[in-house]
């Protein structure tokens, strides 16, 4: 996918949140598609590298990492809101 730096730089700010003052449940990240919450911290390092190094990510990926920015920036419980 094409993403501007601009696209990337966010996507990449939603991620760090999860190592950061969100407070995910084993639930929200299975409902994101990590499975449980220890999934999603140790899959946010190779995301976030991912998106660094320009590299292709599969579906299942940026799905992932697309609902884990939304649901970060916009939930007060489970995200920073």
């Amino acid at each position: 996918m094409d993403l501007s730096d601009d696209e990337r730089a966010v996507l990449r700010c939603g991620l760090l949140e999860w190592w950061g003052p969100a407070r995910p449940t084993d639930a929200i990240a299975a409902a994101m598609g990590f499975g449980d919450k220890t999934r999603l911290s140790a899959e946010v390092g190779r995301l976030i590298a991912a998106l660094d190094a320009r590299e292709a990510l599969s579906t299942e990926d940026w799905q992932r990492v697309l609902v884990a920015t939304e649901v970060v920036f916009v939930s007060d419980v489970f995200g920073s809101g």
